[in-house]
């Protein structure tokens, strides 16, 4: 205790003297020096500087630059052009090609023909023409143009809603009434359809009146079927036959030789007929076969027209016919797959024929 004492006496004594404080403060005012000059220096300097300038240059040049110059490619959007084109071209031209597309009362304003079928309606239109020895007693009628694409032989057929049909063809003057100015396509008995054969040049132009064959008739809707037809040649014998079918088949014995005869033509060896074809038919039904030889595509020709059920076999034969000229035609009995081999003559002997037409059906 007494030199606690003591000691204490002796610290108060050395600070009374003007001593200086404990070096524990001195020690505190030098760390503070140190530190603050150290770190306040080396971080902003070191932070500040490299932070800013590296992040700054590097995020701005680097993604305004690619970014921007990339989104201006939208100018792919001038796309709308192809659609625009397209739908108005289409739809214009599809609707504009579609039905007559004049009036076609009468030869100042025909409708315009063209290979293939079009429909025409004749019930408004004035009965303008009435030509002697072919449509003098008609009713209401209709005109139209056609202007061959290449040569040719062209078959016209006319098939009405029910009226009684006439059929003019001009090939020189539309409207024109004289002999020789037009062909006249007027079926006996009347009948609701018509047909017929012009033979043209590419660019030439024919004018077809479509007439309701009854006097002051009033005509009706119908369809003008225009087709370019080629003839066949061959089928000179039975071991080569041409193929017929229900409908029109083209024919032309120009080309081929003297081989058969029927029954009709007198029967004589040689044969006394001139040129013939020989056609394969299968019956597509059971009823009556007519079968009818027209040889006006070649001027009339006279025809002789027969049929056998063995190509060969003269005893065979069904029916035979002999027509001074034009249009003749045969018909028999049959069923549904039966084969029959038709004969197209000529009736004089020496004559070669040329084109024609058989018209085939089962009624």
């Amino acid at each position: 205790m007494k030199k606690l004492i003591a000691l204490l006496i002796l610290v108060v004594g050395i600070w009374g003297c003007g001593g200086e404080a404990p070096m524990i403060f001195d020690g505190g005012a030098t760390d503070t020096d140190a530190d603050t000059d150290g770190d306040t220096d080396g971080d902003t300097d070191g932070d500040t500087d490299s932070d800013t300038d590296s992040d700054t240059d590097s995020d701005t040049d680097s993604d305004t630059d690619s970014d921007t110059d990339t989104d201006t490619d939208t100018d792919t959007d001038t796309d709308t052009d192809t659609g625009t084109d397209t739908g108005t071209d289409t739809g214009t031209d599809t609707g504009t090609d579609t039905g007559p597309a004049t009036d076609g009362d009468d030869c100042a304003d025909p409708h315009v023909a063209t290979v293939g079928t079009q429909t025409g309606d004749s019930s408004s239109q004035s009965d303008s023409y009435a030509i002697d020895n072919c449509n003098n007693l008609g009713g209401n009628d209709e005109v139209w143009e056609f202007t061959a694409p290449s040569t040719g032989m062209y078959s016209l057929s006319v098939v009405t809603s029910g009226f009684n049909v006439v059929m003019m063809i001009w090939d020189t003057t539309c409207g024109a009434d004289g002999w020789g100015d037009f062909d006249c396509f007027n079926p006996n008995p009347n009948s609701s359809t018509v047909s017929g054969m012009v033979d043209m040049g590419a660019g030439d132009t024919i004018w077809i009146l479509v007439d309701d064959d009854d006097d002051g008739g009033g005509g009706g809707t119908y369809t003008l079927t225009i087709d370019q037809v080629t003839y066949a040649t061959g089928g000179d014998t039975c071991a080569g036959t041409l193929t017929a079918y229900d409908g029109l088949n083209y024919g032309d014995m120009s080309g081929e030789s003297d081989d058969y005869e029927g029954s009709c033509e007198g029967g004589t060896t040689p044969p006394i007929s001139g040129n013939d074809q020989v056609w394969t038919y299968t019956a597509t039904s059971t009823g009556t076969l007519n079968i009818e030889i027209d040889s006006s595509p070649s001027g009339g020709f006279g025809t002789t027209l027969f049929a056998r059920t063995t190509c060969t076999d003269d005893s065979s034969e069904e029916d035979c016919a002999n027509s001074g000229y034009g249009n003749y035609s045969i018909s028999f009995g049959v069923t549904s797959g039966d084969t029959v081999y038709i004969f197209a003559d000529t009736n004089n002997s020496g004559t070669p024929g040329g084109p024609y037409i058989l018209d085939i059906w089962i009624s």
